[in-house]
């Protein structure tokens, strides 16, 4: 392509995510929409489980669930509920989190469900429902550029039936609460198909050969992330810290 864009998380956490941006004309033309930020696969993204029944073991808040070959950690769920609010980890024994891949929506449908405290389930996931994303909110708190003169660098939210633009950057600059940045949030952005609210877009304008960019954001998460709740477990049986893992929130 004769413009690409790349996008990288050099830190993802509870509340931020810092993503750097760089942007390369190799032969003159403008770059199209680009992804540079995935609100569903970053990490604590909460999801969504309808399972297909209440379970006879209630699940304890903190413990991991393995499912259709993921490993997902309860972070919240109300006793006899239907559903369960997990976000993605790295392994049965390892609760390091991790995004879910762009797309995905967490198990299959009819999975089976064993949990690293109540054991195997005596549901499975809904036969006909798949995971649902919670609908993410974010804020850009900082932005750093470096931008060719000669072309611009937009950033928007996006949304299925509108965006908001962030920012549109050209030279060098930078942006934050030591010079009274204000952060941005996503205004007008709006509709969620595909589970795009929240995602944050880039794309240049009047470009040419050898023009180049390099961008960082520091996005702040407002909703739809989360660590377990912990202190629900005496509601559904557990001691609080009965997940075994060591770690508080």
């Amino acid at each position: 392509m004769a413009h690409t864009i790349t996008a990288r998380n050099l830190k993802d956490d509870l509340y931020h995510t810092d993503v750097h941006i760089d942007a390369m004309d190799t032969a003159g033309g403008v770059a199209a929409n680009t992804v540079v930020f995935d609100s569903s696969a970053a990490k604590y993204g909460l999801l969504t489980l309808t399972l297909s029944g209440a379970p006879t073991t209630n699940f304890c808040i903190g413990e991991v669930l393995t499912c259709d070959s993921l490993h997902l950690r309860v972070q919240d769920y109300t006793s006899g509920g239907t559903t369960v609010v997990v976000y993605r980890v790295t392994s049965a024994t390892d609760i390091t989190p991790v995004g879910f891949a762009a797309g995905n929506s967490g198990p299959t449908t009819s999975e089976a469900i064993v949990g690293s405290v109540s054991g195997t389930s005596s549901v499975t996931t809904h036969g006909s429902t798949t995971g649902s994303h919670s609908t993410k909110s974010v804020s850009v708190s900082r932005i750093a550029w470096s931008v060719s003169t000669t072309h611009t660098m937009e950033l928007f939210f996006d949304g299925s039936s509108a965006v908001q633009n962030i920012a549109h950057l050209t030279g060098n600059g930078n942006f934050g609460p030591f010079n009274h940045f204000s952060p941005i949030t996503m205004g007008s952005a709006a509709g969620n198909t595909n589970d795009v609210l929240g995602n944050i877009e880039a794309q240049t304008f009047g470009s040419s050969t050898n023009d180049s960019s390099t961008v960082q954001i520091e996005v702040k998460k407002l909703s739809g992330y989360g660590a377990p709740l912990y202190a629900k477990n005496r509601s559904l049986g557990y001691s609080q810290g009965q997940h075994g893992f060591g770690d508080t929130y």
